[in-house]
């Protein structure tokens, strides 16, 4: 290292002291860190855009299952609260595949070629060719991109379709699961899927969804597809929204631009909105500063620079209703998965930005809130999130706030709400998360008598695991415990298990795949009762899903889209030691070139020593 110090640096050091280093080596040692360090997550980092595709099934059978097409006045409402400056298309399909609406940057223009294709679409189609239209809407995705955030919604009502050859079908399917799941799964597309009929293929569906991180959802009334296409749009787009209050809301001097989206019941007089100086706004009658959008079921109304204050809705109160707004007072949310397990509780995180840069601001920050509670658990109090530092936030006052899911939640579906409240205005983010139960089911069967052997059946959900490449281990006792032997049969696995470990705990660990090619990876515990008496009659088979083991949690693992913002990093202190340890080295070379230098330049001049003269030639 001191050999090379001279070389380094271009101008001299001063001694003693070390007071300045050489830009040079200043500029490595800065680098080093920077490049070894982990950081945290970015939390200034503005939202992905959104780029949305829309696939519609136009097959014959649909007139029976959405006769009134119902589809149009949905896909209306999506294009409506497209943000302008995101990409979108739609494509219609049966045997064959349509753009019906091209791909491209959402505008004015584009929303009014949006809504008039949307009065085009039947139910003419032959077939339902779903390959054929996942490949020609995801062109052009190949891979992730962290700035776009993808999304494909599928809607169909049948299975796959493409010919009248069954194994034609099947072999479309497959390519679907084989081919086209991990190349979207890959380039961080995340599939949203609906089934508008009892007889599409379920599967399928989820498998997409699930396979994506996406959300799937089985309807048979096609008038629910406004709230589902809501759902979807909350989904895939990043968007923000201000508290409905009793159907009053607060505009603040921040907001730019709002949509206002209301839910109107057959029969229900016509909705009207009411600014703050109680000025009436009507479909037929309001300022040029207004856009009236009145459909099937809802009213969206677009208001250019709201006026400050509040305002009302004056129609029924409807959960669904919300209040859209652009605004450069931006709440970001952080990651969440769409599909948890029973058990699991995933972090929540979010910050404020005002024109594209984080607030760190803490004068600003301590009077505001952030706390997120879920519709589903009306009686659970909302949780607060925080920015002290402390797991699961990483950085003190960086901005970002976090908290972990404190409550189990139940399997089923939530809406969860993000919201944060400072003086003057209030945000809220709405994001739906569906709890799983364990995809593998335990039962046993006791013995007909106290020198009987106890029965485990270890079975896999079939419509979230793959049947191939399942293994099962399992043990009686933890860790080192006796290995205990599993037959398969057919859809599950059959163990023995003999009489004298009664009192003991049968474990167990399953992995392999669901349906999509996502690794599964489960752990299961069984306690096996003692048998104190004979028992006179066989206790009848209890299925139950068995808790997972405390020491290893049980996880399937289902992955986030590439495109999804990141979460908060963890600190790698391996990566830390190296730095650490390049710093010391570093440090110590500067200290024995600079002591090299100072003993030179404190020696006194040695005085020159005179050359004897050579003898002459004789």
């Amino acid at each position: 290292m001191t050999a090379i110090l001279p070389i380094m640096c271009t101008e001299r050091m001063r001694l003693p002291g070390l007071t300045r280093i050489c830009p040079t080596l200043a500029a490595m040692l800065v680098a080093l860190l920077v490049a070894v360090v982990p950081k945290p997550a970015d939390a200034a980092r503005a939202p992905a855009v959104a780029d949305v595709r829309v696939l519609i099934d136009v097959s014959g059978s649909m007139k029976h299952n959405d006769p009134h097409n119902l589809r149009g006045p949905a896909l209306r409402l999506l294009v409506g609260l497209m943000p302008t400056g995101s990409r979108a298309g739609v494509w219609t399909f049966a045997q064959g595949v349509n753009m019906q609406v091209p791909l491209a940057i959402v505008d004015a223009h584009w929303r009014a070629t949006a809504r008039a294709a949307s009065h085009r679409i039947g139910s003419p189609g032959l077939f339902t060719n779903i390959e054929s239209a996942l490949r020609r809407a995801s062109v052009g995705w190949k891979t992730p991109d962290a700035a776009v955030r993808r999304s494909l919604i599928l809607l169909t009502d049948g299975m796959v379709d493409v010919s009248k050859d069954a194994a034609e079908n099947a072999a479309s399917r497959q390519r679907i699961l084989t081919q086209l799941l991990p190349r979207l799964r890959a380039a961080g597309v995340r599939i949203h899927t609906v089934a508008l009929s009892a007889n599409a293929d379920r599967k399928l569906l989820r498998a997409l969804a699930l396979g994506t991180d996406g959300w799937f959802e089985q309807v048979d009334d096609a008038s629910r597809l406004q709230r589902i296409f809501l759902r979807l749009f909350e989904q895939s787009v990043p968007s923000e929204s201000v508290p409905l209050k009793s159907n009053h809301f607060t505009v603040d001097n921040s907001i730019k631009d709002m949509t206002v989206l209301v839910f109107r019941k057959a029969g229900a007089a016509a909705t009207r909105l009411v600014d703050p100086r109680g000025q009436v706004y009507r479909s037929d009658q309001h300022p040029s500063s207004v856009r009236w959008h009145h459909d099937h079921n809802y009213d969206m109304v677009t208001v250019a620079a709201p006026a400050r204050g509040g305002w009302r809705i004056d129609a029924a109160q409807d959960p669904d209703n919300r209040v859209l707004v652009i605004t450069n007072l931006k709440l970001v949310a952080g990651p969440l998965p769409s599909h948890i397990l029973v058990g699991e509780r995933p972090i929540i995180s979010a910050s404020l930005l005002r024109d594209g840069n984080t607030i760190t601001d803490q004068t600003f920050l301590q009077l505001t809130r952030f706390e997120v509670r879920d519709n589903a658990e009306a009686d659970i109090p909302p949780l607060r999130l925080l920015d002290d530092g402390r797991a699961p936030d990483v950085n003190r006052g960086d901005g970002m706030y976090s908290a972990r899911l404190a409550a189990e939640l139940k399997s089923g579906e939530h809406e969860l709400v993000l919201r944060v409240r400072g003086e003057t205005f209030e945000r809220e983010v709405h994001r739906a998360i569906r709890v799983h139960a364990l995809p593998v089911t335990v039962q046993m069967t006791s013995p007909a008598d106290r020198h009987g052997a106890y029965r485990l059946m270890v079975t896999p959900d079939p419509d979230l695991v793959r049947p191939d490449g399942l293994q099962l281990q399992s043990r009686i006792g933890q860790h080192d415990g006796t290995p205990l032997p599993a037959r398969f049969e057919r859809d599950h696995w059959s163990l023995t298990v003999a009489p004298e470990y009664g009192g003991q705990t049968v474990y167990m660990r399953v992995t392999g795949k669901l349906v999509s090619g996502a690794p599964l990876s489960v752990s299961l515990q069984q306690p096996i009762p003692k048998v104190e008496a004979p028992v006179e009659t066989p206790v009848e088979t209890q299925q139950k899903t068995v808790a997972p083991a405390a020491e290893v949690p049980s996880t399937v693992q289902l992955p986030v889209a590439e495109s999804a913002q990141p979460g908060p990093a963890a600190v790698d202190w391996v990566h830390v030691a190296i730095v650490v340890a390049a710093v010391n080295l570093l440090l110590i070379g500067l200290a024995g070139g600079a002591y090299f230098l100072w003993q030179r330049r404190s020696r006194p001049p040695r005085a020159p020593v005179k050359q004897q003269a050579e003898p002459a030639d004789d």
